[in-house]
């Protein structure tokens, strides 16, 4: 029986810091993937860390669906009820969408990580 191999915290993409262990492309993302034998991969796109949550959560979501071994997963801040117009929304419209996973970066996106700032997304 052949062991399957699922990487929970695959990326790709554009970063403030170049790492040249990380894919800049999904398609560089594949082959990486196909040479070490990684069945499937829980990806996030770095520009949503480093640049825009909505534009890499975009690339995230084009790259799972382009790819049936990639699961999205969705960078978010907790207050995206207020920093964007349909932010009530987004959390459903990520999921409806196909996010398999949220995650936050408290540090690099300067955001608060205590049980009141992420009640509401907690909930969700």
């Amino acid at each position: 029986m052949q062991r399957k191999y699922f990487d929970v915290n695959a990326a790709f993409g554009r970063s403030n810091f170049k790492e040249p262990e990380i894919p800049y492309t999904k398609e560089q993302l594949a082959d990486e993937m196909a040479y070490y034998r990684i069945h499937g991969a829980l990806v996030t796109s770095l520009t949503a860390k480093d640049y825009s949550p909505v534009l890499g959560n975009r690339q995230t979501l084009e790259a799972a669906a382009e790819n049936p071994r990639l699961f999205a997963a969705a960078v978010i801040i907790p207050d995206f009820r207020f920093e964007m117009r349909d932010g009530e929304n987004y959390l459903a419209q990520l999921a409806d969408a196909g996010v398999k996973a949220f995650r936050m970066f408290p540090s690099a996106l300067q955001h608060g990580f205590d049980p009141f700032t992420l009640e509401e997304t907690a909930e969700f």
